[in-house]
């Protein structure tokens, strides 16, 4: 039985190796595709004037990549973040995706997460892109709101 547990494991690490080694140039392919998409996004939402860490950052790694955008109104920043890492899979690599955004109404941080199973396509993307720039204009509505608010006085 021991032997049989042995070659069992010998036989999936094999297998596990076969299949990176099949889809090897594939994670590099999936990073750009994701990286050139989120440059002119980064590039939209630079503002002169503002220091490093209230600039958008792109940060690229062999299997994952992080862009990380600073929502400003008045005297506030908040950050909202999209972080994509990649897993293999038997047809190619996925993505996970984990947004992170900030709750100004209730200052605490939410967090999604879904995968997007291969073929890795730039639509899928560019919706999630869309939603984190969404996510951003809320964020500023919101915000707005509260200082026409703390402007008024609350009744409460």
């Amino acid at each position: 039985m021991k032997k049989r547990t042995r070659d069992k494991i010998a036989k999936d690490r094999e297998d596990e190796a076969e299949l990176r080694e099949k889809y090897a140039k594939e994670p590099e392919k999936v990073i750009q595709m994701i990286y050139s998409l989120l440059v002119p996004v980064a590039e939209t939402y630079k503002e002169e004037g503002q220091s490093v860490t209230d600039q958008p950052k792109i940060d690229k790694r062999p299997d994952a990549i992080l862009f990380r955008l600073p929502v400003r109104h008045e005297n506030t920043t908040l950050y909202l973040e999209l972080d994509y890492t990649l897993f293999l899979t038997d047809e190619g690599y996925g993505v996970k995706v984990t947004r992170e955004f900030s709750d100004s109404t209730e200052g605490r941080r939410g967090k999604s997460i879904h995968s997007l199973f291969p073929p890795i396509e730039a639509n899928s993307i560019k919706k999630d892109i869309r939603e984190l720039l969404q996510e951003a204009k809320e964020t500023i509505e919101k915000l707005e709101e509260e200082r026409r608010k703390s402007l008024r006085g609350s009744p409460y």
